[in-house]
């Protein structure tokens, strides 16, 4: 369990600007690093932000805001914010902790909340386990790999090399590009992806899922929502897709070699592309046809809506 308390270490600095009713405190802290070390951020609230450094160590930026309340108010509610950390050259861990915010608040104590934002830089190498109860994540350009979780904001992540394991309750999960393996999960929002180079396991129970390049195998599954992917030409391994109430619209590339087998149970199958028929047809509730002689399976279940199939638009 980590040390709480307020930082209270050379390397801290804390001030407190007061405008008005609103007042801000801004805590820094530097740590030393090895390459390839893991940063941990447990926040119980606030927006979190990550970018690569051009150092080898992390640099946090904590900033607490309240905003209406006298000066001296501010410095007392400010104290009620536990910090507590543990720091080695392979591993930077922090928790953040407001015990007078993990109960309900008055109306009439709003003002008592504080707004926490995060700004940290890593080391390039770096991976990152980030979660927040109450805020955004956004994590940019690391080879490292990036575990995110967030109760409700959005969380974005753009141009990341390593692996990506991420869940929302209520908010969007938006990847930029993925070189490495991808596995998202979202209770109310959407999934939207532009490039993953590896697997991905995609699932949202209301909301819908996109992604732009797929270059691995993939599973995606809609409960509520509409699912729509584009599929490169090089991928090696199954791709299965799968909407309760939802669409399923596939893009293939004219190069790509795969097996088709889909269904939809109350809508049809639309095939806008050369395929060898097996069963089933265009415009039918099933197909099974090879496409370029076949290879993985492409593998598509529509319970409630249409299934298209086709070649990307030149």
């Amino acid at each position: 369990m980590l040390p709480s308390g307020r930082l209270g270490l050379t390397a801290l600095l804390s001030t407190l600007v007061p405008a008005a009713h609103a007042a801000e405190q801004v805590i820094q802290r530097e740590y030393s690093v090895a390459g390839g070390a893991t940063l941990k951020l447990d926040a119980y609230g606030g927006t979190i932000a990550v970018r690569q450094s051009d150092d080898a160590r992390i640099h946090l930026r904590i900033s607490e805001q309240v905003s209406n309340a006298e000066p001296a108010e501010a410095e007392a509610i400010f104290k009620r914010v536990e910090i507590g950390e543990k720091a080695d050259p392979g591993a930077v861990m922090i928790a953040i902790r407001n015990p007078a915010e993990t109960r309900a608040l008055f109306v009439w104590k709003e003002k008592e909340r504080v707004a926490l934002n995060y700004s940290i830089l890593v080391p390039k190498t770096c991976s990152v386990v980030l979660s927040t109860n109450d805020g955004g994540i956004t994590v940019n350009d690391i080879t490292g790999s990036v575990d995110a979780k967030a109760a409700k904001g959005t969380l974005f992540l753009r141009r990341i090399d390593g692996d990506i394991r991420a869940e929302a309750d209520d908010g969007d999960l938006i990847v930029s590009r993925c070189l490495g393996s991808v596995s998202l999960r979202v209770r109310s929002g959407n999934i939207r992806v532009g490039t993953i180079g590896r697997h991905a396991d995609l699932w949202a129970l209301s909301g819908d899922i996109n992604v732009q390049h797929a270059h691995g195998g993939l599973v995606a599954s809609a409960e509520a929502g509409n699912v729509s992917i584009g599929v490169e030409k090089e991928f090696p391994e199954d791709v299965r897709i799968k909407t309760n109430g939802g669409a399923i619209d596939v893009k293939l590339d004219p190069g790509a070699r795969c097996r088709i087998q889909a269904k939809s149970v109350w809508g049809k199958v639309n095939a806008a592309l050369p395929i060898l028929v097996k069963s089933g047809g265009d415009g039918e509730r099933s197909l099974d046809a090879l496409f370029n002689g076949g290879g993985p399976l492409l593998d598509l279940h529509a319970d409630g809506g249409q299934i298209h199939i086709g070649l990307p638009k030149t």
